[in-house]
């Protein structure tokens, strides 16, 4: 009987410890809500910007303009549009 008052003491201590060490590092953490309220605001810009880009292209096709960029190395540099 004093083996199982001991055991259960035992579990008791443990798990008060282990909850009070969780506890203090949850309590030490930043808050998470200004990260949050950033990440929120710049996903409601990434998609109006992509909903823009998608307008845009629709009106006007998008060119694309490559170097060539072995010979920019040399101090030539040739552009080509492609739309």
């Amino acid at each position: 009987m004093a083996d199982q008052r001991s055991l259960t003491l035992f579990r008791a201590k443990f798990g008060e410890s282990a909850f009070l060490d969780v506890y203090q590092k949850l309590y030490e953490a930043p808050d998470p809500g200004p990260a949050l309220a950033l990440a929120l605001g710049t996903a409601t810009r990434i998609a109006e910007l992509e909903a823009q880009t998608r307008k845009m292209a629709q009106v006007r096709p998008i060119c694309l303009i490559s170097i060539n960029t072995n010979l920019a190395r040399c101090g030539v540099i040739t552009l080509v549009r492609a739309c």
